[in-house]
């Protein structure tokens, strides 16, 4: 997606009706920042390239002009606050943001996968990401059918497709994830992964999985397990969740086993948990 920027220069102390005028119009994508000279510079986003007419109105009754107006490209924004550094996910995979690892990777048998810097969240500096792919990998993923459930980056799912899944389904109720997810199946040759749009469950296709790795938070879990949905999506299987806090694995492990699931495996990081449950 590209964003249109617009920079001004404002008095200090005019900061507090700009955030009024921007308030009640619901903009909020607006940063100020103070200057050597006094005054403070105040910089716009538009997403898709323009500004909501209401933000147009808005400087033009406060008698704002922009000094610098430009367009630029999501990951040109994020270049300079996203970490662009290899990263080892786990042992054996490796997460490239710039793709600088895919030549000498085919020698040595790691797994580079290529997933420029993007807000979607999986870039492989996460514990929970780190987790989840970790149990994945203690799993014969040849030939099965996978549900990455909030995927995110879609780094767990493109991990099971090169372990061998037979098909991947990637789902995130976030629109910039699921656009993410798509670039980065392209980007690892992954193409023809099915990448949906979906809050948890609702609108993921019900023909059973093998195995469905979920890396969210302990609530929406708990939400997943609730949904009469899973016991068509994974009659029985493997599921992997993460993203769970410590306090809350009784409650998560609780609300799984009940539904007949039996823990397998699980890991501890910081203050996060995993867990590897079939039935």
């Amino acid at each position: 997606m590209d964003y249109a920027i617009q920079r001004l220069v404002i008095d200090a102390g005019n900061e507090a009706a700009l955030t009024t005028a921007f308030a009640a119009v619901g903009f909020t994508a607006y940063v100020f920042s103070t200057r050597t000279d006094g005054r403070l510079d105040l910089e716009l986003y538009g997403a898709g390239g323009v500004f909501p007419d209401a933000v147009i109105a808005a400087l033009g009754v406060l008698g704002l002009e922009s000094t610098e107006h430009r367009v630029a490209s999501e990951r040109e924004l994020l270049a300079n606050v996203l970490d662009s550094e290899p990263c080892e996910l786990c042992p054996g995979v490796w997460i490239d943001p710039q793709g600088t690892l895919r030549t000498s990777a085919r020698s040595d048998g790691r797994l580079v996968l290529h997933i420029p810097p993007s807000p979607a969240f999986g870039d492989g500096h996460h514990p929970s990401t780190r987790m989840a792919a970790s149990l994945l990998l203690t799993l014969d993923l040849a030939g099965r059918r996978v549900l990455d459930l909030g995927c995110g980056t879609g780094a767990l799912g493109l991990i099971a497709h090169h372990r061998g899944a037979a098909a991947v389904t990637f789902s995130d109720i976030d629109e910039g994830s699921v656009r993410t997810t798509r670039e980065t199946c392209v980007l690892n040759g992954y193409p023809q992964g099915t990448v949906i749009a979906s809050d948890l469950l609702t609108a993921v296709p019900t023909e059973a999985a093998d195995v469905v790795v979920a890396n969210l938070y302990a609530d929406p879990l708990l939400l997943v397990a609730q949904d009469e949905r899973l016991q068509a999506i994974l009659p029985h299987g493997t599921l992997i969740v993460s993203g769970v806090a410590q306090v809350k694995r009784p409650a998560v492990e609780a609300a799984f086993t009940a539904l007949g699931f039996t823990l397998r495996d699980a890991r501890e990081e910081a203050w996060w948990c995993a867990m590897r449950l079939e039935r």
